[in-house]
């Protein structure tokens, strides 16, 4: 089933940090802010902040310097006052001069600090220097940097600079010590360059004001500038914003779309399970047909479970999701204990008419933002066609398990008995054909009865014989067909359904019994083989036993002394014949170790297998096979016993070992784990004892641990 499309957030990418998409999770990553889908929205904005930065540094600089020109420009203006103040101080001085013939000490105060304002500010103006300021406080006062300013302060420094010198003289003196002369001097440098002073500072504070004038113009269009560039900026990022929205709503009804096909295709029950049970918002379409009811979102699967299930399957079925909505709970391991893994239900189709189906539910955890078990993602299939599959498999797989039996069986008979069934069988199995088909050309009551009961007798002979001889198979197939021929005993208008269905149980037996005619030719052809030439049957030993050595990476020596083979009879030397060849397989599989073993054990590599056949007295014969392996072990002969629940630990304990030892004669034993061609299927020593049976013989087997094993065979002549 095909993945459903994840969700996408609101700029138009698919979500990747953890939330729920339609029907499951995303894993949780950590995007890049400089890359991907942020990488415009990021530089939007540190460009903006970028840009807004820049916009304060320079507003704050030109603020800064225009707050600097407001502190030129007062002082400026200063200057020209200073510079008037200082010519009406000299103007009074000589005045008071004339008239009282001594200058006043408030005026000769008033004068030195006027000089000293307008001096130290003009030393500021040029170099740069803290002066007093309006309030006459400390304050700095930054060089004129304009060529016109710096020309203006050249030109009145110039002119400054000896009415300066000629005012500190003037100070110098006390004011009772000035003199007209002196006061003259000073006075009429005033009237020389005061005027020009005055015009001088004008121009300054002229240009200082087009500075500033000039710098809040600038401040004004890189404010205006700004806001303009913010806009663009809003602007640009609107753009973005509408543009991922559209296209996240195109991708997001893609998604919703593509979802919608998926669940409207997928053959199984999807939908997402709250806590409660209840279920989620997006189903696929087939849930309703799965349960054979509509089924809408916010249900309760417990509600649609309930006439579907049994109370106690129901109960289960609620225990296990509560527990799968509990984090400390693991999700693996509860997947082993699923009660629903295999749920059977009833459902009533269309036409009223109630089916029995398989459903299987798988639960899938779907974690929230906060770690914690949010809801499941709930997977319901049909798995009905599989149930029955694994039954048909599982009946095939008896069958041939029977037609094997049936063949090992037939082995094991007298060949002899097995000709004559055999061949009695398959004449009366035609004949009882014939009889079928004649059935159905009586009209006379009495006579369809006859021949009613003359089939049956035939089919219930050789289900007889079947039976005597062990061939179960063959005697399972005659009961059903012994059964259908019953039903017509009482219901004469069954015939034509019984006769459409007698001709394949009359071909399987046909067909099993011309098998078993394949396994008597080749019987009786080595059989007859054996008898001309004993050498022969050695070859086909010894071929045998190597074949599986090699098999097995072991290492094997035959020997035998089997001439007195063709001093018996065609019959005992087939069954004599499939005597040793189970042995000879039994002793390499299970007696023979592997050349490392033996190594270790200080043996040979090769293993020695030995056959032998001899009168042992006059009434019975003996045949012996003995290999020098590792021996039986009793103990792991009772282990086997008990892991295939044939004996309980007290039934063992109250067996001799030879009792013990006796159960690997038994159908079904084997101590072999790995399966293979020679050995595994339990199947072998029993056929042993079964051919010794036909021979009216018994049969006896020593072992010792780690030194090997010995068969005898004792049979009468």
């Amino acid at each position: 089933m095909n993945k459903l499309n994840p969700a996408v957030d609101s700029m138009g990418y698919p979500i990747r940090d953890g939330t729920t998409s339609a029907l499951g999770t995303t894993a949780p990553t950590s995007p890049s802010p400089f890359g991907g889908r942020y990488r415009e929205i990021v530089i939007a904005v540190a460009f903006f902040l970028v840009f807004d930065l820049a916009v304060l540094v320079l507003n704050y600089a030109i603020s800064y310097q225009i707050s600097e020109d407001a502190v030129s420009i007062n002082l400026a203006g200063r200057q020209r006052m200073l510079s008037q103040r200082t010519a009406k101080t000299l103007y009074a001085m000589e005045s008071d001069l004339l008239a009282r013939g001594q200058v006043r000490a408030t005026d000769h105060d008033e004068l030195r600090v006027a000089t000293t304002l307008f001096h130290a500010t003009l030393e500021g103006f040029k170099n740069g220097a803290t002066v007093p300021g309006g309030n006459l406080q400390p304050i700095f006062l930054p060089a004129a940097s304009s060529p016109k300013s710096k020309e203006i302060l050249t030109q009145t420094d110039a002119l400054w600079q000896p009415w300066y010198s000629s005012l500190q003289t003037l100070l110098a003196e006390r004011p009772e010590a000035i003199t007209r002369a002196l006061l003259a001097q000073t006075t009429q440098a005033a009237r020389d360059v005061n005027q020009k002073v005055l015009g001088l500072m004008n121009a300054l504070t002229t240009d200082l004001e087009a500075a500033a004038a000039k710098r809040a113009n600038t401040l004004r269009w890189v404010q205006a500038g700004g806001i303009l560039l913010a806009l663009l900026n809003f602007a640009f990022i609107l753009f973005k914003f509408i543009h991922r929205m559209r296209t996240a709503d195109a991708v997001v009804e893609a998604a919703q779309r593509e979802n919608r096909d998926i669940l409207a295709t997928v053959k199984e029950g999807l939908f997402l399970l709250t806590p409660d049970m209840r279920m989620g918002t997006q189903l696929s379409t087939s849930t309703s047909a799965l349960f054979g009811r509509p089924v809408k979102s916010g249900e309760s699967l417990k509600a649609i479970l309930e006439p579907m299930i049994s109370s106690q399957a129901l109960e289960d079925a609620t225990s296990y999701i509560d527990l799968l909505f509990s984090p400390h709970v693991k999700e693996s391991l509860m997947a082993d204990i699923n009660p629903l893994v295999q749920l059977e239900t009833q459902i009533i189709d269309r036409l009223g008419r109630t089916k029995t189906r398989q459903l299987a539910f798988r639960f899938k955890r779907v974690q929230g933002v906060d770690g914690k078990v949010a809801q499941l993602l709930v997977t319901v299939q049909d798995v009905s066609e599989s149930v029955q599959l694994k039954q048909r498999i599982a009946e095939e797989r008896e069958r041939s398990q029977r037609e094997v039996g049936l063949l090992t069986t037939a082995a094991g008979l007298d060949p002899v008995a097995l000709v004559s069934f055999v061949e009695r069988s398959e004449g009366a199995l035609l004949t009882l054909n014939d009889k079928l088909r004649g059935l159905s050309n009586l009209t006379d009551s009495g006579k369809f009865h006859a021949s009613l009961e003359s089939a049956k007798r035939d089919i219930h002979r050789f289900k007889s014989d079947s039976n005597s001889l062990g061939l179960n198979l063959l005697c399972s197939v005659a009961h059903q067909l012994e059964s259908l021929l019953k039903t017509l005993e009482d219901q004469p208008e069954q015939l034509s359904n019984v006769l459409l269905s007698t001709p394949v149980h009359l071909e399987g037996l046909l067909t099993r019994l011309k098998s078993l005619k394949q396994l008597l030719k080749s019987q009786m052809r080595w059989a007859s083989e054996a008898q001309n030439s004993a050498p022969k049957v050695l070859d086909q030993l010894n071929e045998l036993a190597q074949r599986a050595a090699k098999d097995q990476g072991k290492r094997v020596v035959v020997a035998a002394d089997i001439e007195a083979l063709q001093e018996l009879g065609i019959e005992t030397q087939a069954a004599l014949l499939s005597i040793m060849n189970q042995l000879v397989r039994n002793a390499v599989t299970h007696g023979i170790e592997p050349p490392a073993l033996r190594a270790a054990a200080h043996k040979p590599a090769d293993g020695q297998l030995a056959l032998s056949l001899e009168h042992c007295s006059a009434q019975e014969w003996l045949l012996r096979v003995h290999d020098d392996g590792a021996g039986m072990s009793l103990k792991r002969v009772k282990q086997r016993l008990l892991s295939m629940a044939w004996c309980t630990p007290e039934q063992l304990s109250q067996m001799s070992d030879s009792q013990i030892m006796a159960s690997i004669f038994r159908p079904g034993f084997s101590t072999t784990e790995r399966l293979s061609e020679y050995a595994g299927r339990g199947v072998g020593l029993d056929v042993v004892l079964a051919q010794v049976n036909q021979l009216g013989g018994r049969v006896q087997v020593s072992s010792q641990q780690g030194q090997g094993t010995t068969f005898r065979v004792r049979f009468p002549v």
